[in-house]
């Protein structure tokens, strides 16, 4: 469901089950390898690549299913482009519903996206990646660095440690 796709991943933390007869019985909705989930409601920002981890997770309804075999695109980039403000404006335009926008076949069919060649893709993912994780670890530390600053504002300001004038 939409809310399992996270910062570019699913997320299996509170993702809902069902039986594996009836997964059986939603076999077009598999998730495979190369494979791309896409919010189709609501936060239509939301798209992960999927990896060999969700292989057979079935895709909800409030999700979009996009296959992209037997092409020469790199799943991991399109999903990471497809977060991005100018995909995003293609799809806020294109979107319909006034009360929630939902996405169907025919918008995600008009959506433009960069291309480059395949070891250009490859390289772009990897640059991407390497820059994700090093942002992730800076907002670990600011977020260490806020915590701490909390508690010594408070300890000033409750008077536990004194402050010399």
């Amino acid at each position: 469901m939409p809310q399992d796709i996270n910062d570019g991943a699913i997320d299996t933390l509170n993702i809902a089950k069902i039986s594996e007869t009836r997964a059986a019985s939603l076999h077009k909705h598999r998730l495979r390898v190369g494979d791309i989930i896409i919010a189709r409601r609501g936060d239509l920002g939301r798209a992960a690549a999927v990896t060999e981890k969700e292989t057979g997770y079935v895709c909800g309804t409030g999700c979009f299913l996009l296959r992209l075999q037997g092409t020469n695109l790199n799943t991991q980039l399109i999903s990471l482009l497809y977060s991005d403000p100018r995909i995003q404006r293609q799809v806020e335009g294109l979107a319909v519903g006034s009360t929630m926008k939902s996405l169907n076949n025919e918008i995600m069919g008009k959506l433009v996206f960069p291309l480059a060649e395949t070891h250009e893709q490859e390289l772009i993912v990897k640059y991407i990646e390497t820059h994700s994780s090093f942002a992730k670890i800076l907002n670990r530390q600011l977020q260490k660095l806020r915590h701490q600053k909390s508690g010594l504002m408070h300890d000033l300001l409750t008077g536990k440690v004194a402050v010399k004038v």
